[in-house]
């Protein structure tokens, strides 16, 4: 009794601590998942400085500062990129609304056109005394949402700033000693050698697949976009391609964030200047790219992922979905394994009753 009594106890008080672990841990989760990915990711790099300089410290050191500097130098360039092509459209657009002349066309030659009728209406709405109050109506909200977009993240940066450290230094660690913690883990999980070899090996296998499936989804949907840029007449095809590709690694957004702008601003350059090639462009774009870059998300994918990882493609678009839906972005990469997890669990759990 008294041992029963006290595996209770033990049982409870492991329950409690667990609880509070898991509270302590919780802001930085997504920055531990990251960290455990990119250690897994660049391993083989690790091993390579390692057999270079026979020193894992320094190795650990080394492939990190390479992980900051392969992570951080393709975003800064992609948001520079992209944040100069928005602020040229915004500014051209704002001059255009404020004088009322935003298509340009020769009214004198075709007076009763749909762009003359926008233009004259615009024309006669800018001369009003009203639309100065309204402009700077508009523009007051805007910058007051701006405003209070800004503080807030402003309040979110040391939180950010923090999770980035987390991250980095979890992941240096990892480098160093994450074979050590393996054996750990095995050691601990509670069950046989060979199902606690089966669950981590099924889960490096899913791993390797959403990772797999991830960047070759994300080379194909660039590819294509460079094809479209090339084929509708935009500029630097196979940088936008690149960038494209880039933005198809972001959950959620994907490679929407840089044709469908791209697509908007060659419309809305077209209609304004009564420029058929642009406005042709423009639309062509839009229908390529909701049809052809961004499907391709949700049809290779998951067969990519499927067969890499030996699960079937349904388990992965739910977990990828259902993922996305539970712990956001990461949820891309968190869901397909959980759910690979548990029809490795139920494989076990039906082994050992048929054995015994």
């Amino acid at each position: 009794m008294h041992k029963k009594q006290t595996r209770v106890f033990a049982i409870i008080l492991f329950l409690i601590v667990l609880s509070l672990v898991i509270l302590i841990l919780k802001p930085f989760i997504s920055a531990i998942i990251i960290a455990i990915i990119i250690a897994y990711l660049f391993h083989p790099v690790y091993r390579y400085f390692v057999k270079k300089t026979k020193k894992e410290t320094l190795s650990a050191f080394l492939t990190s500062v390479l992980v900051v500097l392969l992570l951080t130098i393709p975003f800064l360039l992609m948001i520079n990129t992209v944040s100069k092509e928005v602020l040229t459209f915004s500014k051209s657009f704002k001059e255009r609304m404020t004088s009322g002349e935003i298509f340009e066309v020769d009214c004198d030659e075709t007076p009763n056109s749909t762009l003359c009728k926008v233009n004259t209406y615009l024309s006669t709405v800018s001369e009003e005394s009203t639309i100065d109050h309204y402009l700077a109506t508009g523009m007051n909200r805007l910058a007051s949402n701006i405003a209070s977009a800004t503080s807030r993240l402003i309040l979110q940066i040391p939180l950010v700033i923090l999770n980035i450290f987390v991250m980095l230094f979890t992941t240096f660690y990892l480098f160093r000693d994450g074979e050590k913690l393996i054996k750990v883990v095995k050691n601990v999980i509670p069950v046989n050698k060979k199902n606690t070899e089966h669950i981590i090996s099924q889960s490096a296998e899913v791993l390797n697949g959403v990772l797999y499936g991830q960047l070759v989804t994300a080379l194909i949907q660039g590819m294509i976009a460079g094809l479209g840029y090339y084929l509708f007449g935009f500029s630097s095809p196979i940088f936008w391609g690149i960038v494209t590709a880039i933005a198809a690694l972001i959950p959620i957004v994907g490679t929407g964030l840089i044709w469908l702008p791209m697509a908007l601003y060659s419309l809305t350059t077209g209609l304004s200047t009564s420029n058929r090639p642009e406005i042709i462009a423009g639309t062509g774009l839009m229908i390529y790219g909701a049809i052809l870059i961004s499907s391709l998300d949700n049809i290779i994918k998951p067969k990519l992922i499927g067969d890499r990882a030996k699960i079937h493609p349904l388990l992965v678009l739910l977990g990828v979905l259902g993922g996305l839906s539970l712990f956001g972005p990461l949820g891309v990469i968190i869901g397909p394994i959980i759910l690979a997890l548990f029809v490795v669990l139920i494989e076990i759990y039906r082994s050992e009753k048929i054995l015994g």
